[in-house]
């Protein structure tokens, strides 16, 4: 619940960000409005937010994508179901399970270290799209982390 709480405090930043990825292709450009985060769009964001690292590496995001669908789906990935796309629900719990990997303290509450990853990724979006201004969503979101950060 607590978990649930951090995420409604961040909820119209975490919506624009989960929107404006929606809407990357692969070439880096946003496009149509969609509903869904493919597993291309979650890595780069990942990558965007330098989440990627020696200990979370590609490969474990990898595995942290296809996780939340076997969570979702309650299906083992090998058994032929292959879902990439995240809706908004899943994408905040792909959120979660980065917090595990990169803040594993065990001695700090857990909704302390989600509300933590969040401000480290909406400080790094910030520094990256104030580099990369692609859209007038791309604006949007950097004035509204420009006031959440403050």
């Amino acid at each position: 619940q607590k978990v649930r709480r951090v995420f409604e405090e961040n909820g119209t930043e975490l919506h624009m960000v989960f929107q404006l990825y929606s809407e990357i292709e692969a070439t880096g450009k946003a496009t149509q409005k969609v509903n869904t985060m493919s597993k291309t769009e979650f890595m780069m964001l990942l990558a965007h937010c330098d989440m990627i690292d020696g200990e979370f590496t590609e490969a474990a995001a990898h595995e942290l994508f296809e996780g939340i669908q076997c969570g979702v789906y309650g299906v083992d990935m090998e058994q032929g179901l292959h879902v990439n796309e995240l809706a908004y629900s899943e994408f905040l719990d792909g959120l979660v399970a980065v917090t595990a990997f990169k803040l594993p303290d065990p001695f700090r509450p857990f909704h302390e270290r989600v509300a933590a990853l969040i401000v480290e990724i909406f400080t790094r979006l910030r520094k990256y799209w104030s580099r990369n201004r692609i859209s007038q969503r791309v604006d949007e979101l950097l004035n509204v982390l420009q006031k959440k950060l403050r």
